[in-house]
């Protein structure tokens, strides 16, 4: 079943990082814009990062308004590899809006962003940091922004390991999370759904690397239908991945951080190789920029 965007999914990247591998020096924004105008970039000088690979980061700043009515739960942050939206390749993290400590009012505050990495940063190559709004015409100003970088990777959940094909049977929990892994030798169209479970059943899917990053999730199968069931299709390369399941209101979230839902009930858990080339379902804030008010 859909739920609403809200304060919920504030808790979708809240994995921490325990200790800081890499400091950056503290710096200002002081007219962070609108995305339709900026956003703001900052060159983090990725040559000058010692050469590790990162998995995780810490971002705090005190968040205040300009001008044009924004809010602070508008924000939007991101780091990738190259300074501009158009020219990336590869976004690092891009976690979205509704950050921990950002609000529906214009109000000074401190938003603190935790969590791992889309995909890990290794030091010394090119790294920029996007600050905007998401509220068309308004300006923030952004101090003290104080960015670590860890090594620390994530911890992988106890997991029952199924075969490829397979069908596992479940039962959801209220608040409570199934975790299965699956190891593919090589490159594979994977389709991972629960269309065999009864229809009274909502289920929602998370699917995740060996290393902690969230892939795709999927919700309803067919909302418009009254079909609450779930499917996720993607091409995956050769390792080992990690299947989360919960019921409605599920949330998801990269270092395998995983809340389960309120729904009750029976479930089929299918895993199948698939013929044709599939795309996963993507997520981001920069690189799939949505309107809020």
């Amino acid at each position: 079943m859909k739920k609403l965007l809200g304060s919920a999914m504030v808790m979708l990247l809240l994995a921490g990082v325990a200790n800081a591998d890499y400091s950056f020096p503290m710096f200002d924004i002081t007219n962070v814009p609108d995305t339709t105008v900026g956003p703001a970039v900052v060159d983090l000088n990725g040559a000058a990062i010692t050469a590790d690979t990162y998995y995780s980061y810490s971002v705090t700043f005190d968040w205040s308004a300009v001008s044009g009515d924004p809010w602070s739960e508008e924000a939007l942050l991101g780091f990738a590899d190259a300074n501009s939206v158009d020219g990336v390749t590869t976004w690092y993290a891009d976690p979205g809006t509704n950050m921990p400590g950002s609000y529906d009012d214009p109000y000074p505050t401190t938003i603190t962003q935790t969590g791992f990495f889309d995909t890990p940063y290794v030091g010394g190559n090119p790294l920029f940091f996007f600050a905007g709004q998401a509220y068309t015409g308004s300006v923030a100003s952004w101090t003290d922004i104080d960015i670590d970088f860890s090594t620390a990777t994530a911890v992988a959940p106890t997991a029952m390991d199924v075969a490829v094909p397979s069908s596992t049977s479940g039962s959801l929990s209220e608040g409570v999370i199934d975790w299965y892994s699956f190891t593919l030798g090589s490159e594979a169209d994977v389709d991972i759904n629960t269309l065999l479970s009864p229809l009274t059943t909502d289920t929602e899917l998370g699917l995740y690397s060996e290393t902690g990053t969230l892939l795709a999730t999927n919700d309803d199968f067919d909302y418009a239908n009254d079909i609450y069931l779930s499917q996720i299709l993607g091409t995956l390369s050769a390792g080992t991945y990690y299947v989360a399941v919960g019921g409605w209101d599920s949330q998801f979230g990269n270092g395998f951080t995983a809340v389960g839902g309120d729904s009750l009930g029976d479930y089929t858990l299918t895993i199948t190789p698939e013929p044709a080339s599939l795309a996963l379902l993507v997520l981001g804030g920069f690189s799939a920029l949505r309107r809020r008010r």
